[in-house]
């Protein structure tokens, strides 16, 4: 049971170590959009699209806390589930 603890503790540390405090990471450089797409923000995130396409939520995680599949039906229509 101590191996058990102890190694979930060294997993922890090492994952601490990893992620830690991401403020004193450089920042990530600028990146032009290359031609034929835009880039979109949603939810606070930045997506490079080509021209043509469009994003958008369909199902927030109000609806679907933990989506794991998605897929489209005969229709069209978008099924997602948790």
């Amino acid at each position: 049971m101590f191996r058990l603890v102890s190694v979930w503790a060294l997993l922890g540390f090492i994952l601490m170590a990893i992620v830690g405090d991401r403020s004193r990471l450089p920042a990530a450089p600028e990146v032009s959009i290359p031609a034929g797409y835009k880039e979109v923000q949603l939810n606070g995130h930045k997506f490079k699209l080509p021209l043509g396409f469009d994003i958008t939520v369909c199902a927030s995680s109000d609806v679907v806390p933990r989506p794991i599949s998605a897929a489209f039906d005969d229709q069209g229509r978008l099924y997602v589930s948790d």
